[in-house]
């Protein structure tokens, strides 16, 4: 496969590069924890000077700004969760909505769960939320606790029909002078073609880029960015479509800040947290098997290929969760319901990398049948996490992943009760699996 096009000429290649600015800093940042809240203040600050990524801001420019306060609320609910540490319950999954307030309002935020039908939502969290709306930018705020593998930090916003370039970026402090290390730099830059640019910066020196030519965001339109955290890296969706994969350069328990700069205008900043990441997971409602030996030992119960028999037999409103990772160099793998009374595939899932096209069929009577392939957008990338969740209802199957409603598939093999068994093979790597 060609290279991607380099959207810029040779002669201009160093525009690529981050570029120093020396706009003043204008953000201080006090904590009220008398009140258990965040406060913060951009106040204007004209003596000190640090080097920044580019952010097109005029360096005469001053900025005052009101105060944004920060309050937490939790609900509790019951949670499935494993490496991950993202949220599960019964049939329902997240879509990464959050309710908004306006102006500055102090709110305890919501993350809303939707069905598989994107219809009928509630309201779901297992940590405190924090949520800052409508923040002016440049906007520099401390991260409370931190990052954790299994945060989720939603954005959404929209970019100025005269953008230029903004950047997200995920720093250790706020320092001014010296700048403080940036574990995770994105940067979409909107000049000829656009791209997004990834780096880091430490010791006040940025390392090599990491440059991705699919632009998703638009001038004069919003976008949603949703950073999950993993134990090795950040992935990154924006408009519900997998964008890219950034490795850790630094440990993630250096990171406490979240700053956002250049020209874009933020509704609302979401931190979903799940102080469960780390439970050791379980194959809750399934039980490995292999047809020789029976149960496998639990050190082993994850390997795949896997085959592992539901507890309870399928029948309508029955749902199947599957969490893992598509190994770096993938072609395909595969996801099959099956029957242990016969040959039989019920519901046969299996994404191929190399394509781009996730197939669905099934196979009856020693045969397979016709295979379905359309699908909006394909969900999967090598290299990338994801959760993927099956619903069994009385005429289909609904296929959901990392929040996202995917597919359906009419029921071929009508008799429900006798699908009890699940099999994964292929080029990826399993975390959890779990049935209700």
């Amino acid at each position: 496969m060609a290279a991607p096009r380099d959207p810029l000429p040779p002669e201009d290649h160093a525009a690529k590069e981050p570029v120093e600015d020396t706009d003043p800093s204008t953000l201080s940042i006090t904590m009220d924890t008398k009140h258990a809240s965040l406060m913060l203040r951009q106040d204007v600050y004209q003596t000190e000077k640090y080097p920044v990524q580019d952010t097109g801001v005029p360096k005469d420019e001053e900025y005052l700004t009101d105060q944004v306060t920060l309050e937490i609320a939790s609900v509790n609910i019951k949670t499935l969760t494993s490496d991950s540490g993202l949220v599960q319950q019964g049939s329902l999954l997240w879509c990464c909505q959050t309710s908004q307030t306006s102006n500055h309002s102090s709110t305890s935020g919501h993350t809303e769960l939707t069905d598989l039908n994107g219809r009928g939502k509630m309201m779901s969290s297992n940590e405190p939320q924090k949520t800052i709306n409508n923040p002016i930018i440049p906007y520099v705020g401390t991260i409370l606790g931190g990052l954790v593998p299994g945060e989720v930090v939603v954005i959404h916003g929209s970019v100025p029909d005269d953008a230029d370039r903004f950047q997200v970026d995920f720093q250790c402090g706020s320092s001014i002078k010296p700048r403080a290390d940036v574990a995770f730099h994105f940067n979409p830059r909107f000049k000829r073609s656009g791209c997004i640019v990834c780096n880091t910066l430490e010791k006040e020196k940025w390392g090599w880029e990491e440059i991705t030519y699919k632009m998703p965001f638009q001038k004069g339109k919003s976008f949603e960015i949703v950073i999950m955290v993993l134990k090795d890296k950040f992935q990154v969706t924006v408009n519900e479509k997998h964008l890219l994969l950034y490795n850790h350069r630094i440990s993630l328990e250096r990171i406490d800040t979240l700053g956002i700069y250049g020209k874009v205008r933020i509704k609302s900043i979401d931190f979903i947290s799940n102080s469960l990441q780390g439970a050791q997971s379980s194959s809750l409602g399934i039980t490995k098997i292999n047809t020789e030996n029976g149960e496998m030992p639990d050190d082993s119960q994850f390997g795949v290929p896997y085959l592992g028999r539901l507890d309870s037999a399928l029948c309508p409103g029955h749902t199947i969760a599957i969490k893992g990772e598509v190994n770096k160099n993938a072609n395909s793998f595969a996801i099959n319901l099956k029957s242990s009374d016969s040959k039989d595939i019920a519901l046969h899932l299996n994404p191929r990398m190399k394509t781009k096209v996730f197939v669905r069929n099934s196979y009856l009577h020693d045969s397979w049948g016709e295979e379905e392939k359309e699908v909006a957008n394909f969900p999967f990338s090598p290299g990338m996490y994801f959760e993927l969740i099956i619903f069994c209802d009385a005429h289909q199957f609904k296929v959901a992943i990392n929040g996202v409603h995917t597919l359906e598939y009419k029921h071929r093999f009508k008799q429900l009760e006798k699908i009890n068994l699940l099999e994964v093979m292929g080029d990826v790597q399993l975390l959890d699996v779990r049935s209700w």
